[in-house]
């Protein structure tokens, strides 16, 4: 059973659950004995008996060290929980409204009627909770051991391979913000589901590398019960923040495969159709689909949309009803979820003409789908490609430029994009249409199977199109498929060594066992950084034109003899380990071979791979958002997206000196959509400013909305807030892409309604 931190709790997550009398009220019992004070103190404002005791039971349950010093404020805003560095003691705040949406508030109201001798019957009670103080709590206070600890020992599950087994020297160690990320997903799961699910092993694949399954964030192993998740889940993921909405996907694999085969087929009955030995969707232009790549599958299809009831829930009752009453009746049977988030991080829209519905095509794709292929030279074989895709419509907003793409059916490096612009016809449709002119020194030859269409309005709806029926494209050329053998790679060979320290920044030079290619194009090294948990990136492209004051990253670039990188570190890092982690060399294409990523895995345990670098530093001086104190207003005024409706943000900026900002900004429209927005402090064309207010600095930009923009309640998702620091001009140094200055801030907040009920007949079981 998975319960975690509120353990008393379980049983308000077990599957059509009733409950005595006597079972709720003595938990309710335990629950204030566990209120006594721990290695903590308060200061403040006089706390919620609720927050603090199920404060003290995350101290307990997580093995929090101290000593704490808990503040109650008279803060209001979507951090609830925030740290400040004062003394030796961690002191941990908590904003007034901490208590919203707080469980044990809703059991405290529900024991005051029944916990009483005179109260008799049976009585469904529906609570609706968050799990955002657990979760704000965690990520200042958890250390990696001991989340790691009671994650295994509440799931069962092993977070490492054994040396014995398959991928083990390819994994390490998960960070303390993916431990946390983890087991929110799972305390927000029903036990119902988690019981379900075939899972032994949950790892984490090395830093920067790609996965056994190149293009993949995460995957499911069904014979092995084990997900393995790369950095595409948990570090790069921009427009989900922490990777949630991958972490569910996954989990959600796991429960398909642990479930009986009727309910997976009344599932896929709801998309899908037998076609001989395969399914087939049952409607091509994709109806009832959050995503295009939950059309390649019903298991993908079903991952996704069990990710999305949780994570995304207005996306899926936008995108696919019929789906969600699925897993609403079949699967979360006693849990619904909704997105919440504090007053100050909402806005509402007033559109005059509100666009909702999504574009269409008036006929079949296969009829409406046309391309050509026109060989313009014969020599060179540069061809030309046209692509037409007519009888788009919208009624309101009208149809918006899109995206297409070609991958090669043989070596997916080789993609062709295509921009298809609309053009208005006579009858009110548009025909989409392209011409794009392709190099054959960078496209193999052969057939590039279509994916998926993703049709929009410009107002942001969109519909997928399943390409699988339309004819692959023929590309003729001179390039052979053949790719560059790849060197065998003895990590306990790699060489790495101090560099000269240049104006503070500290470098290493590294020596690779692998002999330089002429065609070598790029070289791309991950290290990992102890101290900080996280990772950057050091590309080194072989370009033999320097200017006079830029220092080289490759050190004698003699062909055949041994890779040799000379690569540095921002001075703003604190003295730290690093470990060379992963890399990837990137060839180029030649007239008998193809374009080719070759990827090597360092394990952890290989000593000679790692150095330290010394900087003078302690700590990362990073900015951050006083996001309690965030005003955010509807602004009406035309903008470049060809609307007139604008969300106007405005954010005190903290810790200036640390460097410039680079802000992505996320947020959620009523209906679930994502719409992302970056302001780059310095950078041309950049349209924000800088306020200050009563001494407080404020930075102050518009995120502009699509023509005509849902009607209703905007949410600010977060923020990833990126610290720019300085690079050297002279001399020109080949710096890492600091990859290690990101401060996530998480605003969304997931609601969970509960039903259950309690009964003062005495009953022999608990399902």
């Amino acid at each position: 059973m998975i319960y975690l931190a509120f353990s008393f709790f379980f049983l308000l997550s077990a599957h059509a659950i009733e409950m005595t009398k006597d079972v709720f009220c003595l938990d309710q019992k335990i629950v204030q004995l566990k209120q006594t004070e721990q290695n903590f103190r308060v200061q403040g404002l006089v706390p919620n008996q609720a927050l603090l005791g199920a404060v003290s039971r995350l101290i307990e349950e997580f093995h929090v060290q101290g000593p704490l010093v808990l503040h109650f404020t008279n803060e209001v805003g979507p951090r609830k929980v925030w740290s400040l560095a004062l003394s030796k003691e961690k002191h941990i705040y908590f904003a007034k409204n901490a208590v919203d949406l707080l469980l044990g508030l809703e059991l405290e109201r529900i024991a005051s009627e029944v916990c009483r001798p005179e109260w008799t019957g049976k009585k469904t009670f529906e609570v609706v909770y968050t799990n955002t103080v657990l979760e704000q709590f965690l990520r200042h206070t958890g250390s990696k051991e001991s989340l790691a600890k009671v994650l295994e020992e509440k799931t069962g599950w092993s977070l490492r391979s054994l040396p014995s087994e398959i991928h083990f020297e390819q994994e390490q160690e998960f960070r303390t913000e993916e431990l946390i990320t983890i087991i929110k997903q799972l305390v927000d799961l029903p036990a119902s589901v988690f019981k379900q699910m075939k899972l032994k092993k949950v790892t984490r694949w090395r830093h920067g590398a790609p996965l056994p399954i190149p293009e993949a964030k995460a995957i499911y192993f069904e014979k092995e019960q084990k997900i393995i998740y790369g950095d595409g889940a948990l570090m790069d993921e921009s427009a989900d923040m922490f990777g949630e909405g991958t972490v569910l996907h996954e989990l959600g694999h796991a429960y398909w495969f642990g479930v009986k085969t009727d309910l997976k087929e009344k599932f896929t009955n709801l998309s899908w159709i037998k076609s001989k030995d395969s399914w087939v969707m049952k409607n091509d232009s994709g109806v009832g689909f959050v995503t295009s790549y939950a059309m390649t599958s019903p298991e993908e299809d079903f991952a996704d949309h069990f990710s999305a009831y949780v994570n995304r829930p207005e996306w899926l009752k936008r995108k696919a009803l019929k789906k969600h009453e699925f897993f609403h009746s079949a699967v979360f049977s006693d849990s619904t979820y909704f997105t919440t988030v504090a007053k100050n991080a909402k806005v509402t829209i007033d559109s005059p003409i509100p666009d909702t519905k999504d574009p269409w095509l008036l006929g079949d794709l296969a009829q409406s789908y046309k391309v050509t292929t026109v060989v313009l030279d014969p020599k060179t074989k540069v061809a030309e490609i046209n692509v037409e895709i007519s009888g788009a419509v919208d009624d309101i907003s009208g149809i918006a430029p899109t995206l297409f793409t070609y991958e090669h059916v043989e070596n997916d490096n080789f993609k062709i994009f295509v921009h298809l612009v609309p053009e208005l016809q006579a009858d009110g449709s548009s025909t989409l249409k392209a011409k794009v002119l392709t190099d054959p020194k960078k496209l193999a030859p052969g057939q590039y199977r279509p994916n998926t269409l993703n049709l929009e309005d410009k107002a942001g709806n969109n519909q997928f199109y399943n390409t699988k029926a339309l004819a692959n494209l023929e590309l003729p050329g001179f390039l052979s498929l053949n790719q560059i053998e790849k060197d065998v790679l003895d990590p306990y060979q790699i060489k790495i060594e101090q560099a000269p320290v240049i104006q503070g920044y500290p470098g290493l030079m590294v020596t690779l066992p692998i002999p330089l290619r002429e065609n070598l194009e790029s070289i791309h090294l991950n290290w990992e950084f102890k101290d900080l948990e996280g990772k950057t990136v050091n590309v080194c492209r072989n370009d033999r034109r320097l200017s006079k004051n830029e220092i080289p990253c490759f050190i004698g670039q003699e062909i055949g003899k041994p890779i040799k990188i000379q690569s540095y570190f921002y001075k703003e890092y604190p003295s730290s380990l690093v470990k060379l982690a992963s890399m990837s060399l990137r060839y180029k294409a030649s007239e008998t071979a193809t374009k080719t990523d070759h990827d090597f895995i360092i394990p952890v345990n290989v000593s000679n791979a790692s150095a330290t670098i010394t900087t003078g530093n302690s700590i990362l001086q990073r900015l951050d958002l006083d996001v309690n104190k965030m005003k955010l207003s509807a602004v009406s005024q035309p903008n470049e997206e060809g609307g007139d409706q604008n969300i106007q943000v405005m954010v005190p900026l903290q810790n200036r000196p640390a460097g410039k900002f680079n802000l992505l900004t996320t947020i959620r429209s009523p209906t679930g959509k994502q719409i992302l927005h970056i302001v780059r402090e310095n950078s041309p064309n950049e349209k924000y400013e800088m306020v200050n207010i009563d001494g407080v600095e404020f930075v102050k930009f518009l995120v502009a909305l699509k023509k005509n923009p849902e009607d209703g309640e905007y949410m600010l998702e977060g923020f990833e807030l990126k610290t720019d620091y300085d690079r050297p001009r002279n001399p020109y140094l080949p710096l890492d892409h600091n990859g290690l200055s990101v401060n996530k801030i998480k605003l969304i907040e997931r609601g969970i309604r509960k039903s259950f009920t309690i009964t003062d007949d005495k009953i022999t079981q608990l399902h």
